[in-house]
């Protein structure tokens, strides 16, 4: 493997090119013992060096982990695709997450609706909800935070 100061200057050369705010990369061996750990940029202030360690945002990247997780669960047993989300999810958890033109849908999603994307519920990274602004906004302002299940849900 490459020294870390190589693979630090070429974090640095990536940033340069002006296509990402910072960069985080972490390499690990077949058995998770840490290899490299390295960042390149700011934190959202702009004035402290961001730390290999940094929380970061996934996007998109967070629903090939989910359903991976979810497809183990299903081979083990553990639970269906055909699975209603109310044997999974507390009713209170899952009233009023899919309504539509007054008819609320929630009880009829399924695991299968969920992984393949199909369940009808609307995208809240990038809309904006009534007299709100897009979760996607307040990220790219550096606005990160964490989400209990039922403050998501509520969103």
């Amino acid at each position: 493997m490459a020294s870390s100061a190589k693979i630090d200057r070429e974090l640095a050369r990536v940033l340069r090119r002006g296509r990402a705010p910072h960069v985080l990369l972490g390499v690990d061996d077949a058995g998770g013992r840490s290899l490299y750990r390295g960042a390149a940029g700011s934190c959202r202030d702009a004035s402290t060096p961001l730390s290999a360690d940094a929380p970061f945002f996934l996007a998109s990247v967070t629903k090939i982990f989910t359903a991976v997780a979810m497809l183990q669960l299903i081979d083990d047993g553990a639970l269906s695709v055909d699975d209603p989300l109310s044997r999974w999810l507390a009713p209170d958890l899952l009233r009023g997450l899919h309504v539509y033109r007054g008819h609320d849908h929630s009880a009829s999603l399924t695991i299968e609706h969920l992984l393949s994307q199909t369940s009808g519920i609307a995208d809240y990274f990038e809309g904006r909800p009534r007299g709100g602004e897009a979760l996607f906004d307040q990220l790219r302002r550096g606005q990160d935070q964490s989400w209990a299940a039922h403050r998501a849900l509520a969103w």
